[in-house]
Formats: structure tokens, C-alpha cells, sequence
């Protein structure tokens, strides 16, 4: 976990976390996005504060790409999709067991 990544305002990042609610912490913290301009194909997304590429630097202050996005939460919140993907599965086959 990186202690220089923008703060997670309320609830923080959990390693378990699901990618959109991942993303809808990230927007409520401040992050940003916009489509792809010119010959870019991803949409750009901004951390928190940051409204252009000009003077920010890339994968700190702007993100080509939600994977861009994706890799850096795992590395600054400890964000682990795989641990998403085993909590979603548990759930289900609890839910799997009660209908039984």
C-alpha cells in the first residue's frame, strides 16, 4: 500500500472489493474521467485534483485506460480482484446451499 496515493474518502479501499464499488469509491474521492479524444482509443482517468495530462505525470496524476486504473489501485490500496472473485464465489454457493 502506497502512503503518497490520494486518500479514499469514507470507506476505504478493501482488498475484496468488488471493481465497481472500487470505482464508485475512487469517484467519490475525487477521480475523474474523460472520453478518448483525437486518435486515443481509452478514455483518460484523473486522480483526484488532476483535470488534464499537460503537467501531470502518467500512472500518478492520469491513467490511460481503466487496466491502468486497475493496476495501480492493487499496487497504492492493495486492491486484489482475485480476492473479489473468491468472496463473490463463496457467496454464491451460500446462497446455493440456503435454497437447497
Amino acid at each position: 500500500i502506497d502512503p503518497n496515493a490520494p486518500e479514499i474518502m469514507d470507506t476505504p479501499i478493501e482488498a475484496t472489493d468488488e471493481w465497481l464499488i472500487v470505482w464508485d469509491k475512487l469517484k467519490r474521492s475525487g477521480w475523474s474521467y474523460k472520453p478518448p479524444s483525437g486518435l486515443d482509443t481509452d478514455w483518460t482517468y484523473f486522480a483526484p485534483d488532476k483535470k488534464g495530462v499537460k503537467n501531470g505525470v502518467e500512472d500518478q496524476d492520469y491513467f490511460k485506460g481503466e487496466e491502468a486504473v486497475r493496476a495501480f489501485c492493487k499496487i497504492a490500496y492493495g486492491w486484489d480482484p482475485r480476492g473479489a472473485k473468491k468472496v463473490r464465489l463463496l457467496r454464491q454457493a451460500e446462497e446455493e446451499e440456503e435454497q437447497a
